[in-house]
C-alpha cells in the first residue's frame, strides 16, 4: 500500500473514531449491559485514542484502552456500501462504509476484587499476640 493510500485511511479512520464521521459505531452486547453513562464516557475517551504504534503500516484501525475499572477493546472493520462483505478499496469512501465496534473485555477491578478474596481467604494469618510494653 503505497503512503497517500495509507494516510487517507488513518485519516477516514481517525475521523469515525474521533468525530463518528463517515461510518457507524456499535456496541457489543456487553458493552450495551454497562451503565449508559460509562458506556457514553467510554465513547468519549475512545474519541480522544492515540496510542498507535509506529509501524508504517498502521491504519489507526483498531486499540485497546482501559476506561473506570473495564477494559475495552475497538476495531474498524472496512464493508461495501450495501453491507454485503469487505471492501475492496478502504481509502475510497464510495465504496467502503467504515464500521466500528466496541468490545468490552472484561471488568479489571471486579476481576481483582474476586482475585484477592481468593487469595485472602487461601491464607492463613498468623496469630498475633498483644505484648505490653512498659506496663505495671
Amino acid at each position: 500500500m503505497d503512503s497517500h493510500t495509507l494516510k487517507r485511511i488513518r485519516e477516514l479512520n481517525d475521523a469515525l473514531r474521533t468525530k463518528c464521521q463517515g461510518g457507524r459505531i456499535q456496541f457489543t452486547t456487553e458493552v450495551m449491559e454497562l451503565d449508559p453513562q460509562i458506556r457514553g464516557r467510554a465513547l468519549s475517551y475512545l474519541a480522544l485514542y492515540n496510542k498507535f504504534s509506529d509501524h508504517e503500516d498502521d491504519e489507526h484501525d483498531s486499540g485497546t484502552f482501559i476506561f473506570s475499572g473495564f477494559s475495552f477493546v475497538w476495531a474498524i472493520g472496512y464493508r461495501r456500501p450495501d453491507d454485503t462483505g469487505i471492501s475492496a478499496d478502504p481509502s475510497d469512501p464510495t465504496k467502503t462504509t467504515r464500521v466500528l465496534t466496541l468490545h468490552v473485555n472484561a471488568d479489571i477491578l471486579a476481576q481483582r476484587v474476586v482475585h484477592e478474596k481468593r487469595v485472602s481467604s487461601h491464607v492463613e494469618v498468623p496469630a498475633v499476640r498483644k505484648q505490653v510494653v512498659g506496663g505495671n
